[in-house]
């Protein structure tokens, strides 16, 4: 069995940003503009605690994945990619696992792995599976 978590320094550093949001909310000119930036510093605080109280983003085992609450057995499992895009001239690049009528993104973040390591893991374990 493998787990991919979130790392804890991706949380902390979500709730370093949400600080110097809320920070900078004391910048603002007006009362509407700190309760914009004190929501969105709320928003990303939020993110933050989701990572420390379900840091489990996919678990991987002889029988299939487990995403989230989902199960999927390794017969659903079509596809497994790496999905890469530019983005404001940035490079972001997720796994892509294709069960069906679901698609699965996972970042880096999300898995505390480079996404072409998460990948060749789905893949062995995906592999191993199907030669049963």
């Amino acid at each position: 069995m493998v787990e991919f978590r979130v790392p804890h320094r991706v949380a902390v550093t979500k709730f370093v940003v949400a600080a110097g949001v809320a920070a900078l909310s004391l910048l603002a000119n007006g009362p509407a503009q700190v309760v914009v930036a004190l929501v969105a510093a709320a928003g990303i605080a939020a993110y933050g605690v989701r990572d420390l109280v379900a840091p489990l983003r996919l678990r991987l085992d002889e029988t299939g994945i487990v995403a989230g609450r989902r199960a999927f057995p390794w017969a659903a499992i079509e596809a497994v990619r790496i999905d890469s895009r530019l983005r404001l001239g940035l490079r972001a690049e997720a796994v892509e696992i294709d069960a069906g009528d679901d698609i699965l993104l996972f970042a880096a973040s999300d898995l505390g792995v480079p996404v072409t390591e998460a990948a060749a893991t789905v893949e062995r374990f995906r592999e191993r599976a199907g030669s049963r």
